[in-house]
């Protein structure tokens, strides 16, 4: 936790999540709708993730509130039209994808070309020093 950080202020929260040093996920938090959605471009479910990071908000809430969190939350696997990946090494970049689209309130969509320009897309804000979203 960080001093005078309220998470429960928020709207959202982003987690990238990476699993052995090789594969990335993520999930994002929904506030104001009590959700926490696992996203996985290779379609694990994420029950793990899940409960790690219902134990966190609720650590935070007793932290904050001296109080456990309420239990109205709800918990969401991957959904099945979740974009999948089509090789070993996109994972990344379908993380910032989702994380891109899910900060435009967007459910996530994205082709396997999609990550390809998207790809190419970070690295020439990376180049230049700056983001820009079309």
């Amino acid at each position: 936790s960080t001093p005078n950080c309220n998470i429960f202020e928020m709207d959202s929260l982003f987690i990238p999540i990476n699993r052995a040093h090789s594969h990335w996920m993520a999930a994002h938090i929904d506030l104001p709708r009590k959700t926490i959605t696992f996203l996985d471009s290779m379609g694990s479910p994420g029950h793990e993730y899940l409960r790690r990071l219902i134990r966190y908000l609720n650590d935070e809430h007793l932290t904050l509130f001296q109080t456990s969190l309420p239990e109205d939350w709800s918990l969401h696997t991957c959904p099945g039209d979740t974009p999948q990946q089509n090789n070993s090494s996109d994972c990344g970049v379908y993380v910032c994808l989702f994380a891109e689209q899910l900060t435009r309130n967007l459910t996530p969509r994205a082709s396997p070309m999609d990550a390809q320009h998207f790809r190419l897309h970070i690295a020439l804000s990376i180049v230049n020093n700056s983001v820009t979203v079309d």
